[in-house]
């Protein structure tokens, strides 16, 4: 993590409850053993963000969005907070109230998150948020836009002036539930799609 005013993209969607093959310890189940049942796709998403704030250096400031198949997303705090302990916390209690439901209107995240600009003296536009990690299965399925070859083009020219480095955790599982017919307008693979959007925004791009 290389920025200091941090925003946190996080899918809520239905099949962020699919199971994945190995245990993880998050918020909720900070310990991990041999016998913990299976850690399902959010579970790997929540030990993510909590490790980050770990690791969110002190003078930092950060933010959480969260979306589903709702029409918007859901914002955390009305503005970016600081990175002291008792909001670190605060952020942790957040977390273990998460529930994953319905379907995934990645584009409203998106679109939230690349709003929050301000404008400067010199007429330019600057951003408030430096860094934006995306915690997602990365396959839309509701919302405005839907083809993911628009969305990485829309990405890109709101983030043109931005500037804003985008990260995206790509979290999937090879299992019977996701083993149908894709959606018409999947391009693209939803990891592809995650990979590309990174890559297209100066950031990085990590498959759990």
């Amino acid at each position: 993590m290389q920025g200091t005013r941090v925003i946190f993209i996080l899918d809520l969607s239905g099949s962020m409850k699919f199971k994945m093959n190995k245990a993880a310890a998050t918020p909720t189940n900070p310990r991990k053993d041999d016998k913990q049942e299976t850690s399902n796709r959010l579970d790997f998403a929540l030990r993510e963000l909590s490790r980050a704030m770990d690791s969110i250096a002190p003078n930092a400031s950060f933010n959480l969005i969260t979306f589903n198949g709702g029409r918007d997303a859901e914002v955390w705090k009305k503005e970016m907070v600081p990175a002291t302990e008792k909001n670190r916390d605060l952020f942790r209690k957040h977390l273990t109230k998460l529930e994953a439901d319905g379907g995934t209107n990645l584009w409203c995240a998106l679109e939230e998150a690349l709003k929050i600009k301000s404008l400067v003296y010199d007429s330019r536009y600057t951003t408030n948020v430096d860094e934006i990690f995306i915690l997602s299965d990365g396959a839309p399925s509701v919302g405005d836009v839907l083809d993911p070859v628009e969305i990485l083009r829309l990405v890109k020219e709101s983030n043109r002036f931005a500037g804003m480095r985008i990260n995206t955790i790509f979290i999937s599982s090879l299992n019977t539930e996701e083993r149908q017919q894709p959606m018409p307008w999947m391009t693209m693979t939803p990891e592809e799609l995650m990979k590309r959007m990174a890559e297209e925004n100066g950031g990085k791009f990590v498959n759990l």
